[in-house]
């Protein structure tokens, strides 16, 4: 099952649960489109420090990185 939630500073993030629920999956991606000039080496979103974890690269029309929670 795939979850997903806009980026924080997006402001049409309707249901805090579901952003929460994304955070609990084991693999996390975020999607540059608009409002990432480059994937950067760690970002905080929804009080999560993500580490990015892998190369960046591009399926359909959008660029994608995996990343992982901080410990």
């Amino acid at each position: 099952m795939i979850k997903a939630t806009p980026h924080e500073w997006s402001g049409s993030v309707r249901n805090r649960a579901v952003a929460e629920e994304v955070f609990k999956q084991q693999d996390i991606y975020v999607i540059k489109d608009l409002w990432l000039d480059n994937f950067p080496d760690t970002m905080k979103q929804f009080g999560n420090t993500l580490i990015k974890d892998g190369e960046e690269f591009h399926l359909g029309e959008s660029w994608i990185c995996k990343y992982r929670k901080a410990n």
